[in-house]
């Protein structure tokens, strides 16, 4: 995926900025739906470079976010009727606390009604529903499971359905060719018994 990434980026990485040593998203499992809406409510920042300190004032040719470990979990409290969005994430535990403490506090829910409701009684939060909308006091972003991504998230999407893709094609080949070889066997027979 290097050479799909920002030059920023990849100078960053290849300097070793910061201690840099590799994207954010590597190592970070993320199920669907919640994959698609992070890669929508990301952005840019899937394109962040996971970094074992603050970097230096060294310009890097460009825009690049860095995240690194720092205090807290990412885990925000609780709020009744919904989920931390931090427990979709496994994978690098870091990672994962650093990516939530960069969006902030962003509880999950079901659906994009109970996102909106929540929002109004918890300002301050964000509510991310499984059906692709996004709720905080006085805004709300909505379709996000109907944008076409294009960052590393949505690669890696893409890359798991074609491989789903790939498994199901062969799966019917092979079904297809043991057909053939059915009907092949067939018309050997008929030919023998039309045979003088």
């Amino acid at each position: 995926e290097g050479e799909e990434l920002p030059a920023p980026v990849r100078s960053a990485l290849a300097a070793s900025l910061g201690g840099a040593s590799s994207l954010l998203l590597e190592g970070v499992a993320i199920p669907p739906p919640w994959d698609k809406l992070l890669a929508n409510l990301l952005g840019r920042l899937q394109h962040a470079v996971w970094a074992s300190r603050r970097p230096e004032q060294i310009r890097p040719g460009g825009t690049v976010d860095f995240l690194f470990p720092g205090p807290g979990s990412g885990t925000p409290g609780s709020v009744e009727g919904s989920t931390p969005l931090r427990s979709h994430l496994s994978g690098d535990g870091d990672k994962c606390d650093a990516l939530c403490r960069r969006l902030g506090p962003v509880f999950t829910t079901a659906t994009g009604l109970k996102a909106a409701a929540l929002a109004e009684k918890h300002p301050g939060l964000l509510f991310l529903s499984e059906d692709g909308e996004l709720h905080g006091v006085g805004s709300a972003r909505l379709g996000m499971l109907e944008e076409k991504g294009s960052g590393l998230l949505a690669r890696r999407g893409a890359r798991k359905d074609a491989e789903v893709a790939r498994h199901q094609a062969a799966g019917e080949l092979a079904k297809l060719e043991e057909q053939a070889r059915g009907l092949s066997e067939r018309l050997s027979k008929v030919e023998d018994e039309l045979a003088p």
